[in-house]
């Protein structure tokens, strides 16, 4: 699903906004906005707004959709 997500951000420009960043890896603006305050994530500021780059966007992309299909360990009882 994220895979999808990311293949319609990459026909667009080399950065997205705050809100298209939280669609592509499935979390909140604010929590995207915490990544940028601690330096996980680095942003540009376009006037009011905030753009992220793709380049910076990908490992996370990577990194989501490896946990999505790694096995859980919670067993049913």
């Amino acid at each position: 699903m994220t895979e999808k997500k990311w293949k319609a951000v990459s026909t667009k420009p080399r950065t997205v906004t705050i809100d298209k960043a939280a669609e592509v890896l499935a979390v909140s603006t604010t929590t995207i906005q915490k990544m940028m305050r601690d330096g996980r994530l680095h942003g540009i500021k376009r006037g009011r707004d905030w753009r992220i780059l793709r380049s910076d966007l990908e490992p996370f992309v990577a990194d989501a959709g490896s946990h999505k299909s790694a096995p859980s360990n919670k067993t049913e009882r």
